[in-house]
């Protein structure tokens, strides 16, 4: 082996050196440089993940919380549709209930305005019979009375 190194013009000792040094730098980068690079990649690679991990639930729960949200929308909508017709037809009875009192008051006063363009006729024609009765009786004395000038 000392021959075919000689023969290519290699000194062994300056070989053997420079494998050792050859190995003592690769032993130094590995632990200098390869192994915190390969830890940062490997650190970043977890934290990707992690990351992605992360963005799924989110979306998961955004999906939920919009599930959540449209339900709750629904509901509301139908609370609020119940309220309305409740609402109305509380309306309506109330304008019933009024219409009613409103047409009983009506009658009540038709009634009362009758009651009293009775009570005037009847008035009217007590008033009217008296005077007929006075003038009847102003003109049977003044009849009288001529006929007792005439016959004097």
């Amino acid at each position: 082996m000392a021959d075919i190194l000689t023969a290519f013009g290699i000194d062994a000792r300056l070989l053997g050196v420079q494998i050792f040094n050859f190995t003592l730098l690769a032993v130094a980068l590995w632990y200098l440089l390869y192994r915190p690079v390969i830890d940062l990649i490997e650190a970043r690679r977890k934290e990707a993940s992690e990351a992605a991990r992360a963005l799924d639930m989110a979306r998961r729960e955004l999906g939920k919380a919009e599930e959540e949200r449209e339900q709750a929308l629904a509901e509301i909508a139908q609370k609020r549709q119940m309220v309305l017709e409740a609402a109305e037809a509380e309306a309506r009875a109330r304008a019933k209930d009024i219409r009613e009192a409103a047409q009983k008051e009506a009658a009540a006063i038709i009634a009362e305005a009758q009651r009293v363009a009775s009570h005037y006729r009847e008035q009217t024609r007590l008033a009217m019979q008296d005077e007929v009765a006075r003038l009847v009786a102003q003109g049977v004395a003044k009849v009288c009375a001529e006929k007792s000038e005439s016959s004097s």
